[in-house]
């Protein structure tokens, strides 16, 4: 079997994780009803910590505040940034100081559904998986406890499977075997309403970026 170099492979896991926790961000009403947040989350800040076992291993930190989410994962000699906002979305890559920024496509999709929907997209969304007939979101198969919090086990299609708390990730496991690749991803601390600064939502200035959009 064929097996990704260890820059190709962390590349694979950031895109695969980038997939699952796509969406974790909350996006305002308006610019001066910044604490109403178009996801119901039942907290106004998080900050998750996951570790990254396999072929390849690192970690993974989350961090929600209201419609703002910062993804930061260390796997070997890949240091990569995600950055979720309203209207942009950044990736970045600590390494080379270089990065990109682009639409955010998925903001004016939530925002434009009903709240009592909003869930049932993001669970949709992450997993892949088209739901019911009357558009609510999939029957999980099962359940885990991660952190001290229950999560909705689902099965993800040709990929492996992912277990969801209020939309976000708590464990994932993911197989490519294409690309030699088999990694899993465990939330192993959980905080909430925790003071998170909101520079911890920017892109360092040392960094040059590439807007996709212009």
């Amino acid at each position: 079997m064929k097996t990704a170099s260890p820059k190709i492979a962390g590349a694979a896991i950031i895109l695969a994780l980038t997939i699952a926790l796509y969406g974790c961000a909350a996006s305002e009403q308006n610019q001066k009803q910044e604490e109403k947040a178009i996801i119901p989350y039942p907290f106004s800040t998080a900050k998750i910590e996951y570790n990254i076992t396999g072929n390849m291993e690192g970690t993974t930190t989350v961090k929600i505040k209201g419609d703002k989410t910062i993804h930061e994962t260390i796997v070997q000699d890949v240091h990569a940034l995600f950055i979720e906002t309203p209207g942009k979305l950044y990736q970045v890559d600590l390494i080379t100081k270089t990065g990109n920024s682009s639409a955010n496509p998925i903001y004016k999709q939530i925002e434009a559904l009903p709240e009592n929907q909003r869930m049932d997209f993001l669970t949709k969304l992450a997993t892949g998986l088209s739901g019911e007939e009357d558009g609510s979101a999939p029957q999980p198969t099962g359940q885990k406890t991660l952190a001290g919090e229950t999560c909705d086990l689902y099965e993800i299609q040709g990929l492996g499977e992912i277990c969801l708390w209020n939309s976000i990730p708590l464990y994932s496991s993911m197989e490519i075997p294409e690309a030699g690749i088999k990694s899993t991803t465990t939330a192993i601390s959980i905080q909430t309403n925790v003071d998170i600064p909101d520079s911890d939502f920017t892109v360092p200035e040392d960094v040059s970026m590439t807007d996709l959009d212009s």
